[in-house]
């Protein structure tokens, strides 16, 4: 045997070894980035619905209000398909109907020539306990009632009240007007 023939076998079992390296990890490197991320998005976003329960349950009294700042996720990918569909889109619905916090989250993944590749959709429900709640959203024309929907991520300045603890009537912006939140992403 010869010097340069072990050489050669071992370029040629080290360069197998690296092409099986090399096929394998990437793609699952890249599979766990996006894993990740819809991880982190379903995180935040039960985060958000949480910290508002939490400014909910230490008001005491009817007519009392409380602002909090909450990043709300969202995400819209400016690649797009050939269909001219977002490749990804995240986003967020949340609502109070009554004592009922209501959180949708939606995802969607498309590839390059549009075939959806993950479509799911997550509902958070939070009891605020009794009484009547609405949720008030600091827009660029003022406090805006009723429904949050988010789909590119932002910080909001939400306040929450309790309202009229005998009042029996149920808002118009209740939990019907997230299940749509999949057509915001080109579902």
């Amino acid at each position: 045997m010869e010097r340069g023939q072990v050489t050669v076998e071992m370029i040629l079992i080290f360069g197998l070894f690296m092409m099986i390296l090399i096929g394998v990890s990437v793609p699952s490197v890249l599979k766990s980035e996006r894993y990740a991320r819809d991880v982190q998005f379903a995180s935040d976003a039960r985060f958000a619905s949480e910290r508002l329960v939490t400014y909910a349950g230490s008001i005491s009294n009817p007519h009392e209000k409380k602002t909090v700042e909450i990043y709300m996720p969202g995400y819209t990918s400016s690649a797009n398909s050939t269909d001219n569909k977002p490749l990804m889109w995240m986003g967020m619905c949340t609502s109070i109907s009554g004592s009922v916090l209501n959180t949708t989250l939606g995802m969607v993944r498309r590839t390059s020539d549009g075939t959806v590749t993950l479509q799911e959709t997550h509902n958070f429900v939070r009891d605020l306990g009794s009484g009547n709640w609405s949720i008030y959203v600091n827009t660029t024309s003022g406090f805006q009632k009723g429904v949050l929907i988010e789909s590119i991520g932002k910080r909001y300045n939400i306040t929450i009240q309790w309202e009229n603890i005998t009042s029996n009537t149920v808002p118009s912006y209740t939990q019907a007007n997230c299940d749509s939140i999949l057509s915001l992403g080109g579902i």
